[in-house]
């Protein structure tokens, strides 16, 4: 599929007719691929339309070039900047590109022209959760059920929503209704098998998953997820090299219906290189100063009394150290969103960038510091008071940039048991991006793991900062004692709500694979995962032992 040309003076009204005419007899006899093809030949060709735009935008889509389906969209927008088709499409743009705060501004404006369009109103769920706002996720899909009752998805939506909470008995009522709409919609069944699996109900689970594994209308997108959940369901009856084989069947399906979009995604094990080179060749000229305090902010601006990181990596007991630390009434997390990747891109993709980042001085140094802030104010996050966390794992190696740009900043630094860690980033469900993408075999995250972990040891070693590390095994075994040594290292008064964050959590949508955990509150089970799958971990063992030996995770003889 050819990229579409930009705008260009229209040809006879009745070209224009003839395209449009043809296009939308294609899409109501429901044969999309016609209607884009359509589209194509006439933009070719010199007409112009916002609609033809559109429908070769999703063509676009469809064939996983977003980039250029955003840019089309942008020439339809042009066109026709109030027209709720192509706003709504814009939106759902942004939001698979994982711009998913200003996908929320597109569907916003389509909704100012189509308030009871229910398709709109259910993407928009869809991004409040993605943001982690059940609430206004929960309020879009009522919404969306509303306008439309014989529209599936929101039921769908309500259901996962439900099932996140620990709520069971509603998200079997919600995925009812969805069923009853649309038998074959992949949302409700995965969330009536989640609640059965939750309930002991294991047999009932596996019959309705392995049925939709077999069922034509299961999309290529949520293969990887049933077949996560098939493994889930595998592992709790002892099936472990059964359940191992799903997993990896996952991963696959994932990568294979992401392939597209992983085209030009990042290269973490080669930023993780870089970072290690670096910083070993600073390290080499001894241990780096801190930077120049940030100057002070205007009396207006939004800034908290302690900035933190959290970090590590994946699965290491982030999100479980999120989750206690955001039930403390002075503490307000972040979870999982990229404050720092334009900067990164910038300073740490490449030699030359670590370079000018070291040289970063006076206002250089404050406009980028600027940019931070800015992103969390247009991203509607407001960080003042006593203690902001920002959690992201793989901030790991963004260690060198928040070192130069917030010298104050307070780290938290999670370490687990690293064969645990790898196998649950084997066995879980992530969406796959660039880092993601290095977990589709135990090997390959294995190797991933010891390129984060190296570039994070050169960091501690090199740079100043203010470091607490976080044992996953200590802080399960000793909630109360472990947090307030965080609390400690933060500066803030241990609270006794931290000790029922599982209450609070089932309020909030946790954006992780952790959620199902954290929600249960602590328990002992995600320590030794890893053992009941030694044979199948043999690739990853050799590549983890130094890790295993540095952070004193040696099996006793």
């Amino acid at each position: 599929m050819t990229m579409a040309l930009p705008p260009s003076p229209s040809l006879a009204p009745t070209a224009v007719d003839d395209a449009l005419t043809a296009a939308q007899s294609a899409v109501a006899r429901g044969d999309l691929a016609s209607a884009v093809r359509i589209a194509e030949t006439a933009l070719a060709r010199g007409v112009r339309h916002p609609h033809l735009y559109n429908l070769l935008a999703y063509g676009l889509e469809e064939a996983g070039r977003l980039g250029d389906s955003f840019r089309v969209l942008q020439h339809a927008l042009e066109m026709a900047p109030q027209d709720p088709q192509i706003l709504h499409a814009m939106g759902l743009c942004l939001f698979k590109m994982g711009r998913t705060v200003e996908s929320l501004v597109a569907f916003d404006a389509a909704l100012l022209h189509r308030p009871d369009f229910a398709p709109i109103l259910h993407h928009k769920g869809l991004a409040h959760h993605a943001l982690g706002a059940a609430a206004e996720a929960s309020a879009a899909f009522e919404a969306a059920a509303a306008v439309d009752a014989n529209y599936a998805d929101p039921w769908a939506g309500l259901a996962v929503l439900a099932y996140q909470r620990g709520d069971y008995g509603a998200a079997r009522r919600h995925a009812g209704e969805a069923l009853q709409r649309d038998k074959h919609i992949p949302g409700a069944h995965i969330a009536m098998a989640q609640a059965d699996l939750a309930e002991g109900a294991v047999d009932q689970a596996e019959a309705r998953i392995r049925a939709l594994l077999k069922s034509r209308a299961l999309p290529a997108s949520d293969r990887a997820d049933v077949l996560s959940l098939l493994g889930d369901i595998l592992d709790v009856e002892g099936r472990c090299a059964e359940a191992f084989a799903a997993y990896g069947e996952a991963k696959a399906a994932a990568e294979g219906a992401n392939s597209a979009l992983l085209v030009g995604a990042t290269d973490y094990p080669k930023l993780a290189a870089l970072a290690s080179e670096t910083l070993n060749a600073w390290g080499a000229k001894g241990r780096l100063a801190p930077a120049t305090a940030p100057a002070a902010p205007a009396p207006d601006a939004k800034r908290p009394e302690r900035h933190v990181f959290l970090l590590g990596f994946p699965r290491s007991g982030t999100t479980l150290l999120e989750q206690v630390l955001q039930s403390h009434p002075g503490i307000v997390s972040l979870d999982e969103r990229a404050t720092l990747e334009g900067l990164a891109t910038d300073y740490l993709s490449t030699a030359e960038g670590y370079r000018r980042l070291l040289a970063l001085e006076g206002e250089a140094l404050e406009r980028a510091r600027q940019r931070y802030w800015t992103i969390l104010s247009e991203g509607g996050v407001d960080p003042s008071g006593p203690a902001f966390v920002d959690k992201l794992p793989l901030n790991t190696l963004k260690l060198p940039l928040i070192a130069r740009l917030f010298p104050d900043a307070h780290i938290l630094f999670c370490i687990r048991d690293p064969r645990d860690v790898v196998f649950s980033c084997f066995r879980r469900a992530f969406q796959m991006n660039g880092g993601m993408r290095e977990f589709v075999s135990v090997e390959r995250a294995a190797r991933f793991y010891d390129a984060v972990m190296r570039a994070g040891e050169a960091a501690r070693s090199v740079l100043p900062l203010k470091l607490h590390e976080v044992r996953y095994e200590a802080f399960v075994a000793d909630l109360k004692g472990e947090a307030s040594a965080v609390c400690g290292f933060l500066g803030l008064e241990w609270d006794e709500g931290m000790l029922d964050f599982a209450a609070g959590a089932r309020q909030r949508a946790i954006l992780t694979p952790s959620a199902a955990q954290v929600r249960k509150g602590l328990y002992q089970d995600g320590v030794g995962q890893w053992r009941r799958y030694r044979k199948e971990m043999a690739p990853a063992l050799e590549i983890l032992e130094p890790w295993v030996r540095r952070f004193g995770y040696v099996d006793p003889a």
